[in-house]
């Protein structure tokens, strides 16, 4: 994930395994701190597109091989600035952080969907994560 900040609370990561032999896809969450590190237990052994989606951030998908016997590392970089979740950083985002900006918890008009990187405040930092993103999409 995009710049999490090393005290920030881990943050809930969707994983969409889209079997390639067409067999129904299966989703595991996982929370993933600031270090990135994760398991996901009971994936069958097949080769998969793996989609990856966390609230804020861009959805990615993966390509994974589990039939060689070998631990794999699933490696995914999100793009943060998507507020609204729609998976789209666009004036919508854009709006929602312009509300919150130069607020932090517990201010009246802080929205934690504009604190992209987890420092329980709204400012530059987020504001400079959704303009390097901006008119960006995730992977369907």
């Amino acid at each position: 994930l995009e710049k999490l900040v090393a005290d920030a609370a881990p943050q809930p990561v969707t994983f969409e395994f889209r079997p390639v032999d067409g067999c129904p896809p299966f989703t595991r969450t996982a929370m993933i701190g600031a270090t990135g590190a994760f398991s996901l237990a009971s994936v069958p052994v097949k080769n998969y597109i793996v989609h990856v989606k966390s609230p804020k951030f861009l959805a990615k998908n993966v390509v994974l091989d589990l039939t060689t016997g070998v631990a794999p590392a699933l490696t995914a970089t999100l793009l943060g600035g998507d507020a609204n979740n729609d998976n789209s950083v666009d004036n919508l985002d854009l709006g929602i952080l312009a509300a919150a900006y130069a607020s932090s918890t517990g201010d009246g008009n802080f929205d934690a969907r504009a604190d992209f990187n987890g420092d329980n405040s709204v400012d530059n930092l987020d504001l400079g994560i959704l303009a390097n993103n901006y008119a960006l999409d995730g992977d369907l």
